[in-house]
């Protein structure tokens, strides 16, 4: 239904959330965490959200470029935490209304395209149809035409 990439998002985000709220629910006050102690590195995400390790890379990325997440490096690792916009977006469900949007957007154009190949096809028969018509007409005057000339012959 969705683009693979909005899912993607929107669970990377949601696992995010899911261990910062556990982490939160710990004993510990937030204010004497570290930020290393919310994160999670790519390989945990994979595992967790299902998905390989190159699309989890892929998109968090692009929520990092979107400041959804954030970095921290340990012990030259990278980590990532879900902040308070990406919270926010993941609440929402952002990325699955925007795949929403995406899909319905995806069918509108190939509705139109149907449609317009639709009423070509009509236009093309009723063209063929006229001309057809035309010429049986044509055919029809001249029978006309012939039998009137015979008859002012064989009036004069």
């Amino acid at each position: 239904m969705y683009k693979k990439k909005y899912k993607i998002r929107h669970k990377i985000l949601e696992v995010l959330q899911k261990h910062q709220d556990y982490v939160y629910s710990l004993t510990k006050p937030p204010e004497q965490l570290y930020q290393f102690e919310l994160a999670l590195d790519v390989e945990q995400i994979s595992s967790l959200t299902k998905y390989s390790e190159i699309e989890v890379v892929s998109e968090i990325e692009i929520l990092l470029d979107r400041n959804q997440i954030s970095q921290v490096v340990e012990e030259f690792k990278d980590y990532y935490f879900i902040n308070k916009v990406g919270s926010v977006v993941y609440y929402d469900k952002y990325y699955l209304e925007e795949g929403k949007k995406n899909l319905i957007s995806i069918v509108k154009d190939y509705i139109t395209i149907i449609t317009a190949i639709g009423l070509f096809l009509i236009a093309v028969y009723t063209f063929i149809s006229n001309i057809i018509q035309t010429h049986t007409n044509t055919k029809d005057l001249d029978a006309i035409k012939s039998k009137l000339n015979t008859i002012e012959k064989k009036l004069k």
